[in-house]
């Protein structure tokens, strides 16, 4: 601890070393530095982006499969026991049209058939596909010294 009232105290902010040639105190300063960082905006050169969309028309072959449904009506008169069940016939199904009669018996008056038909057909579909391209270009700074503050 530095005694402020000894006249041989070393003064405030300043450290002693101690004694040299013969007892004359030397006496050193004790710096203390701050820094301040901050951030500014240096332009070393600049970039020009440009995009451009270009189109191409295209053939492309495709197969295009389309169905179609055809509903038949066929008359049958035939008496069953228990109501008959839908079933499948190659590509038809046949869907039983029956009525009950008072006996428990099972009349069919017909059925119905769904034929199903498909069809292929290659076609070539003509389009035109858009792209974007991008081109970069680098520019030299503006005019200056290159530093611009962005405050």
């Amino acid at each position: 601890m530095i005694d402020v009232a000894d006249p041989t105290a070393p003064a405030a902010g300043h450290t002693s070393c101690g004694a040299v040639d013969g007892g004359t105190m030397m006496v050193l300063p004790v710096v203390h530095e701050t820094m301040h960082v901050g951030v500014r905006r240096v332009e070393t050169g600049r970039v020009r982006i440009s995009t451009r969309v270009s189109s191409a028309p295209t053939r492309q072959s495709v197969t295009l499969r389309s169905t179609r449904i055809r509903v038949e009506r066929i008359a049958v008169d035939r008496v069953e026991d228990v109501p008959p069940a839908l079933r499948q016939a190659d590509e038809v199904t046949i869907i039983p049209v029956f009525e009950e009669i008072l006996v428990v018996r099972y009349r069919v008056t017909g059925e119905v058939h769904v034929i199903e038909e498909s069809q292929s057909e290659d076609m070539i579909l003509r389009e035109t596909l858009r792209r974007s391209d991008v081109e970069i270009e680098r520019l030299p700074p503006q005019t200056g010294d290159g530093l611009h503050d962005s405050r």
